[in-house]
């Protein structure tokens, strides 16, 4: 069994992608790792597969992730800016630490507002409640008539306290 837990996954070569910058590499999980240009070695040296939405690699009968291989220093790791864990590219990832990290992640599958930080509370007149959390703690933003509005004033909050780390419900456009 090549692909069960414990067994490496087959290597597969590398392929150029079309813009000719970056490079790919498919995963035995209907997924393919993005790295750039100077990084294909990796694709080369390494078989790939999906491991919680990242790409992981073994060697030696151990999985290692994209921290083991862009050499992460100690209490830093890397973050995918865009979200996707099988984006590796340079341009995609930053250095974070743990707490840094934690502050991307997105809204929880049991959300039922669509909008991360939003919660809605019907006894209230105002029934949708804004929260953001950090270091642990819960701060109550406020409550809102409607979640589009709850998540607006949560944006402005994780842009304050989060900065460039923050994972927002409407990300400004970019053209």
């Amino acid at each position: 069994m090549p692909n069960s837990p414990g067994h490496p996954p087959a290597k597969r070569p590398p392929l150029r992608c079309a813009c000719g910058i970056h490079w790919f590499s498919r995963t035995n999980l209907w997924g393919v790792v993005l790295v750039s240009d100077g990084d294909q070695r990796l694709l080369i040296e390494y078989a790939w597969t999906i491991t919680k939405g990242y790409a992981s690699s073994w060697r030696y009968r151990r999985a290692h992730g994209i921290r083991f291989l862009h050499q992460a220093i100690a209490g830093r790791y890397p973050d995918h800016e865009n979200g996707n864990g099988l984006d590796n590219r340079n341009e995609n990832l930053r250095r974070a630490s743990r707490l840094e990290n934690a502050r991307n992640r997105r809204k929880s599958r049991d959300n039922s507002s669509g909008f991360k930080g939003v919660h809605f509370d019907g006894a209230l007149k105002r029934p949708w409640r804004a929260t953001i959390e950090t270091k642990r703690r819960c701060f109550h933003i406020g409550n809102f008539a409607t979640p589009e509005e709850a998540a607006h004033a949560y944006d402005r909050q994780a842009i304050i306290k989060f900065g460039r780390f923050a994972r927002l419900n409407f990300p400004p456009q970019t053209t």
